[in-house]
């Protein structure tokens, strides 16, 4: 399944603004032993702690998330949903500073 950004995240660096109802559309993406292929480097991922105290994968400090609305693997439904939503890239992810 792909994972997201919120463009609204940018504004707290780090931290996710997704709370609530939000949530459970936008599903919080967490690996407690993340597994990654050779192409992606280990320092761009972390953890964090979001405010209900549950755990939230970071790439390049952006949260991640899954998105309720995909129902299989390769579907990109939430890509650009409010202009806020957009799939991680990898190669050209954005950098929060």
């Amino acid at each position: 399944m792909l994972l997201y950004y919120y463009q609204n995240d940018s504004s707290v660096h780090g931290k996710s603004t997704c709370d609530g109802d939000c949530a459970k559309v936008w599903l919080p993406f967490y690996v407690e032993n993340l597994t990654l292929p050779e192409s992606l480097n280990s320092f761009n991922f972390a953890t964090i702690e979001r405010a209900d105290g549950s755990k939230q994968t970071t790439f390049k400090n952006w949260p991640l998330y899954l998105y309720s609305g995909d129902g299989s693997p390769g579907d990109v439904r939430g890509n650009g949903l409010d202009d806020l939503w957009h799939v991680v890239d990898p190669v050209d992810q954005p950098e929060l500073i």
